[in-house]
């Protein structure tokens, strides 16, 4: 904290346009515009949605019919917030040619996500 001689006095303000308290920025009025709920139709009953979940299911359906730019719309999106549906790929390094058994349950450990050696006690990196 400055020293209390070189602190604006009580009522001064520097920046006297700058922005108010409780402004809201263009995240905070987005967020609350896509987790508004309206009113639908679905399969004959009134049911409650957020407008995100009502704009997905209308490009959903848009893709489904063929419409070019829903379907672009949605492989953006899954790309974009996807549940990591995607592989990843990359090398193992190892200090000497194990044998084929091994190295076969190694590549199983790493499709599964399992640690590399999660059973080695000697392995200290996990």
């Amino acid at each position: 904290m400055p020293p209390k001689e070189s602190r604006f006095p009580n009522g001064n303000k520097q920046n006297r346009l700058g922005r108010p308290k409780g402004a809201r920025n263009q995240k905070t009025i987005l967020r609350e515009i896509v987790d508004e709920k309206v009113s639908v139709r679905k399969d004959g009953k009134r049911v409650r949605v957020s407008i995100i979940d009502l704009l997905i299911s209308i490009v959903k359906r848009g893709a489904v019919d063929g419409d070019q730019r829903c379907q672009s719309l949605l492989s953006d999106l899954e790309k974009q917030y996807g549940q990591g549906s995607e592989r990843t790929y990359g090398i193992i390094l190892l200090p000497s040619d194990p044998p084929f058994d091994e190295f076969v349950e190694m590549l199983k450990d790493a499709e599964t996500d399992r640690p590399p050696c999660a059973d080695d006690p000697l392995c200290d990196n996990y």
